[in-house]
């Protein structure tokens, strides 16, 4: 790829050459402050600051993200690890979003 791609391609995902993604983490960033998504070790965590609410699905066995895991605590080392891990990829993407002073009593 050239260097100007920050990218990996989807395409052997797609044609089913690859089944898991080139990457640990995923971050996804929807609109200043709307919504920030973390996916890794087959775990989705989804933070909506504006209305303090986070979802944190199993993504392998729950694809359509059904079952919502945030409130349940036996997910809790598992939500708060997705929640620090988004906190530092936040860091990396230069997101000047504080996630931290929003949730802090969470």
């Amino acid at each position: 790829k050239p260097a100007s791609v920050d990218f990996n391609s989807l395409m052997p995902l797609i044609r089913g050459e690859r089944k898991d993604s080139y990457y640990p983490e995923i971050y996804g960033c929807y609109t200043p402050k709307l919504q920030r998504m973390i996916r890794t070790n087959g775990y989705k965590l989804i933070v909506y600051p504006q209305i303090k609410k986070l979802r944190l699905f199993n993504v392998n066995r729950d694809p359509l993200e059904m079952n919502d895991l945030a409130e349940d605590p036996q997910y809790k080392e598992i939500r708060q690890e997705l929640f620090e891990k988004l906190v530092r990829l936040q860091e990396e993407m230069e997101d000047p979003l504080d996630l931290q002073q929003i949730f802090q009593n969470q």
